[in-house]
């Protein structure tokens, strides 16, 4: 994103002066030159300086200017070269050109070299940045080692629907990979114009993926400004935006997707936001965690990751920073928890990196988290790597960078991961919320439960115009979900996912029923042991589901029906099923439904649903039904 800059370059001025062969025209290019480059318009300032250099060929001045301006432009590559011949036609050009040039071969990864010259400016100046300089010598040796393992990843070019010859970076993907909304600095921006460093203000795009290619991006023009606007979070449904504003030193700001477009984005307020700089957000896919970044006051240095939870009443806890597992002396940047609910990719420049950000990931254990890793190079690289984004099924990565062959100044990439690990273990759920009657989509609430702990999960929504929802849900526990909208009946389902189940996606359209005489749901989260009749504990937060919705509707009765499999003695499986019936009903009595409002019946095997000859088939069988009788 777009910041403010009020920083001094004035080491780059400390130069030889030159002796003009061409005064006028030659002054009037250094000029240009350092004012594009105090500017931070360093693509202008390297024209300029290149012009000047063709005037005045291989002048030791020039060359350094030009070295300098190449380095801090999105083209580094040439900058090597350049203070190579400054150096050699003046070594004392600038009293700090052998760190430059250790910078360039730092970012060229030419690591032998810049340790050498990292070592020899270090002598020169007598240890006063000795912890600077050998922080850079460790970041060449992490390099190296890096650089002859390569991770197995192909990158390649997400095309000009997406790309300009303009910059697009911070790539944010819904988690089944279908929409992207990211940041661009291109004419058509919300007014066309031109910062101080030469490019056109921030605004954000977004691009839908159909039929195996992107569409054309467009503008959001609904939550666009006339300043900057970038976008630096996206919650899973891709229905939640975080954007940065450049305001009271930069702040985070969210903007809500309604089905049709995007509301007018508000501060996200005092838990994120204050006096200080916070660049970026991302939510959990469970939505009840927020990571964010912040450079306040008693972090542990620079920019820190902060994590905050949602409370039961959708208050916010205050912010705690992730500590020194995570968080070191220099900048944390970008957080991605991962939903598999373990996993969080940040960008660093501490830890083990090569240069500049690094991308690194970190897996949660109960009340710490692991030792970070580098995830390798070439995804990282010796100049800074940024807002990582990884799909559901940690098979396709996204990211900005500049790169030779691409269309211009940053791109977005897609970069097909390695496959040396396991499938994640969770599973994704998406579809349709409909009107069973008119069968349009409509927003419904999506309660998800743990029912071992009877404790909440999660509460979504699905798209308030299209009925669209996306859920993900991590191995290890057995769900209840729950939609809910009035005046329909509750939809109940449940999937129940040991440790170690792998990746899967699920397209469920879920049909909700108006409240009336014969309608009927199954309800999918009331559990019993093999050939008993006593409700389990998991069943608490169903059975508390339907006394809800007896108590809101005081008007109906209803029937509760069990059902089993062919399994056994018909006459068994009936009383049986009867029995379970009857176990439901008497938990509602003894919460305070009225008897009278209440019926049961055992049908056992008689009303199957599915074929008894598969086991997919006899689960489906054994089932607990609700059906209104009287409303």
């Amino acid at each position: 994103m777009y910041k403010t800059k009020f920083i001094s370059y004035s080491i780059f001025f400390i130069i030889l002066p030159v002796t003009l062969a061409h005064p006028q025209s030659l002054n009037r290019l250094m000029k240009d030159g350092e004012k594009f480059f105090e500017n931070g318009n360093y693509s202008a300032a390297v024209k300029a300086y290149l012009k000047a250099d063709s005037l005045k060929p291989d002048d030791a001045e020039i060359l350094f200017k030009t070295a300098m301006a190449y380095l801090k432009s999105p083209i580094k590559k040439p900058a090597q070269s350049f203070f190579e011949k400054a150096y050699k036609k003046n070594p004392i050009v600038n009293k700090e050109i052998v760190f430059w040039l250790a910078r360039a071969n730092h970012l060229n990864q030419n690591f032998d070299a810049a340790i050498v010259n990292y070592k020899k400016f270090l002598s020169q100046i007598k240890n006063q940045r000795k912890k600077e300089l050998a922080r850079y010598i460790y970041e060449c040796e992490n390099g190296k080692k890096l650089v002859v393992s390569p991770v197995q990843i192909t990158i390649t070019n997400m095309g000009k629907e997406v790309n300009t010859p303009y910059p697009e970076y911070i790539p944010l993907l819904s988690v089944d990979g279908m929409t992207m909304i990211f940041t661009s600095r291109r004419p058509d921006s919300k007014e066309g114009k031109i910062a101080d460093d030469g490019k056109y203000f921030e605004d954000i795009y977004t691009a839908r993926h159909l039929n195996n290619h992107w569409e054309t991006a467009v503008n959001i023009s609904s939550i666009n400004t006339a300043k900057h606007d970038a976008a630096v979070g996206l919650s899973v449904s891709g229905q939640k935006l975080f954007i940065y504003y450049d305001k009271k030193g930069g702040d985070i700001y969210i903007a809500e997707f309604n089905g049709e477009k995007w509301s007018i984005p508000s501060d996200f307020g005092e838990i994120t936001n204050t006096e200080f700089f916070e660049s970026s957000a991302r939510l959990s896919a469970n939505e009840r965690e927020l990571y964010f970044v912040s450079d306040r006051t008693m972090g542990i240095g620079g920019k820190d990751i902060y994590m905050c939870s949602k409370n039961i009443n959708g208050t916010w806890s205050k912010a705690k920073n992730l500590g020194k597992a995570i968080n070191t002396e220099y900048d944390e940047e970008s957080p991605y928890p991962h939903p598999d609910g373990k996993s969080l990719y940040f960008s660093s420049r501490g830890h083990d990196g090569m240069g500049g950000f690094d991308i690194f990931k970190t897996e949660k254990k109960q009340l710490s988290w692991s030792k970070p890793e580098n995830i390798g190079y070439p995804l990282n690289s010796s100049d800074d790597d940024l807002y990582f984004t990884l799909s559901a099924n940690k098979l396709w990565g996204y990211y900005s960078s500049v790169k030779e062959g691409g269309f211009g100044d940053q791109d977005l990439y897609i970069i097909k991961m390695p496959v040396k690990e396991k499938p994640p273990e969770l599973i994704l759920v998406k579809g349709v919320i409909k009107d069973a009657v008119s069968g349009e989509g409509i927003e419904a609430e999506i309660n998800i439960t743990d029912n071992k702990t009877n404790e909440p999960e999660a509460t979504l929504r699905s798209n308030p115009g299209s009925g669209s929802y996306l859920i993900t849900l991590p191995a290890g526990k057995n769900y209840g979900i729950s939609v809910q909208r009035e005046p329909y009946l509750f939809f109940s389902e449940n999937f129940t996912l040991p440790e170690g189940t792998t990746y899967k996606e699920y397209v469920r359209d879920i049909l909700l029923n108006p409240m009336k005489t014969g309608n009927k749901i199954i309800l999918k989260n009331i559990f019993f042991d093999t050939d008993k009749t006593e409700l389990k504990a998991e069943s608490t937060t169903e059975v508390d589901r339907l006394f809800d919705l007896l108590i809101k509707n005081s008007e109906i009765k209803v029937k509760i029906s069990g059902h089993t499999d062919d399994v056994g003695d018909e006459k068994h499986n009936q009383v049986l099923s009867e029995q379970r019936a009857q176990s439901v009903v008497k938990r509602l009595i003894e919460k305070g439904i009225t008897e009278n409002r209440l019926q049961y019946a055992g049908y056992g095997e008689s009303k199957p649903i599915s074929d008894n000859k598969t086991e997919e088939g006899r689960q489906m069988n054994r089932r607990t039904e609700f059906e209104i009788v009287e409303s």
